[in-house]
């Protein structure tokens, strides 16, 4: 901002005192696990599983995961929410993860897939690009060290493609055994935010249906909008209920239908049509919109 302000740059000033939040999240891992197996099974593309694997899956979640997880919620200790990770990771997740091969962000994708591009990566470690935008320090998609500390308290989930060995910490690829839905609630509630949650769709209808399931093909699993849309529905603010009870409208970008989506209040929910997990990479003009949108502390409108 110090360069920014005398005109050292010419860049536009950008006033974050309202934050305004951009997520695919994932906040309520009780319910977003189920929703993992169940997805794995019955999402409009493909099934990832078997439905004899789905209640096997299913059975291991009952018994094993959620009790932990329930025990996380309770006592909030790093120690019983990390073993809840790890319990729910190692006999759900990472399992569906192997039972076929494909992207956990992208099922209609590889394993292997090389896309979104890494480029950006080198882009804004160019020290001429650093130099233009005034940064002061070198870019880090993931610090290492702040990954493996978040991953040790069981906030957070690990992907197997970015584990470090050498932390000898193992590795679920799971959410994190703690629910953030009443943090976030109580931020929501605070009224400084505009809160903009975002899901990736890839389907072949452009029609709503009361089951969130069949509206699209959603290619995302790791964060899939079954239990996306599962989860916001336990948030709660002065108008949750409203939130809730809304039916999905259409959201368009220059009159082309691009999403669904619904707003309540300064909470909106945007599921993207044509989009894997980084929708930014899959839909540049619908992330450029909302980005325009909620910068601006606008609730979300089509164009």
């Amino acid at each position: 901002m110090e360069l920014i302000a005398p005109g050292c740059v010419q860049r536009h000033r950008l006033y974050l005192h309202k934050s305004t939040w951009t997520f695919t999240l994932q906040i309520e891992p009780a319910t977003q696990i189920k929703a993992d197996i169940e997805y794995a099974e019955k999402n409009p593309y493909r099934s990832l599983i078997t439905s004899s694997k789905a209640a096997s899956y299913l059975d291991k979640y009952n018994k094993d995961c959620l009790p932990q997880l329930q025990t996380c919620y309770k006592t909030d200790f790093d120690a019983d929410c990390y073993d809840a990770s790890v319990t729910c990771g190692t006999e759900i997740d990472n399992q569906i993860s192997n039972d076929a091969d494909f992207d956990v962000y992208d099922l209609t994708a590889p394993a292997n897939d090389a896309f979104p591009s890494k480029q950006f990566i080198s882009y804004l470690q160019n020290a001429t690009i650093q130099q233009q935008i005034g940064a002061r320090h070198n870019f880090t998609e993931c610090s290492e060290g702040a990954y493996q500390e978040i991953i040790s308290t069981g906030d957070c989930k690990c992907q197997l493609s970015e584990y470090n060995p050498s932390v000898n910490l193992p590795c679920p690829t799971t959410p994190g055994a703690r629910s953030f839905t009443p943090t976030l609630s109580t931020v929501i509630q605070s009224g400084v935010v505009q809160a903009i949650f975002w899901g990736g769709d890839r389907g072949k209808t452009m029609h709503s249906h009361p089951d969130a399931r069949f509206t699209f093909s959603s290619t995302d699993w790791i964060c899939n909008v079954l239990g996306q849309e599962r989860a916001y529905s336990h948030l709660q603010f002065a108008e949750s209920a409203e939130f809730n009870s809304q039916q999905l409208k259409p959201y368009t970008v220059n009159g082309v239908q691009r999403g669904l989506f619904k707003t309540a209040g300064k909470v909106s929910y945007l599921r993207v049509s044509e989009a894997g997990h980084e929708i930014p990479a899959y839909q540049p003009e619908v992330a450029l919109q909302v980005f325009d949108q909620t910068i601006n502390h606008e609730v979300l409108k089509p164009t």
